[in-house]
């Protein structure tokens, strides 16, 4: 019981790290990538994740979501268990963003057994495909 309010608390949750195959992609190209999920102090399950592709402006400080893919699962990890899974996210194409001032992130968003959520968040850099 008192592993159960330490996680309501944030201690002893799972960690979960995001990564990218690459550090630059082109509009209207494919980003993909890897969750690994490593356990914590109780088991858990994942219940839902999104990918979401996040235009942060530089200029007026908002950040739009530009792309989402959502993920309903059950996926339960033990703890000191690691788990990994992938992803796809397609960049819209450049008449479909702004990237002017533009700084991208891919964020996951987890929801957790016990409705608790993390948030990791991986910067990436997007480029305008070259014209002819």
């Amino acid at each position: 019981m008192l592993k159960k309010y330490a996680l309501k608390m944030g201690i002893g949750m799972k960690k979960i790290h995001l990564s990218t195959n690459e550090k630059e992609y082109k509009e209207g190209h494919i980003i993909e990538g890897g969750i690994k999920f490593f356990g914590g102090l109780i088991p858990q399950k994942i219940r839902r994740y999104d990918i979401d592709l996040i235009a942060c402006n530089q200029k007026n400080d908002k950040e739009e979501i530009v792309r989402s893919h959502s993920v309903f699962c059950s996926i339960p990890v033990q703890p000191n268990e690691q788990k990994e899974t992938v992803f796809t996210l397609e960049i819209p194409s450049a008449n479909e963003m702004n990237s002017q001032d533009n700084d991208y992130y891919i964020q996951a968003n987890f929801m957790l057994d016990h409705k608790l959520e993390q948030s990791v968040r991986v910067a990436v850099k997007i480029s305008p495909l070259a014209t002819m």
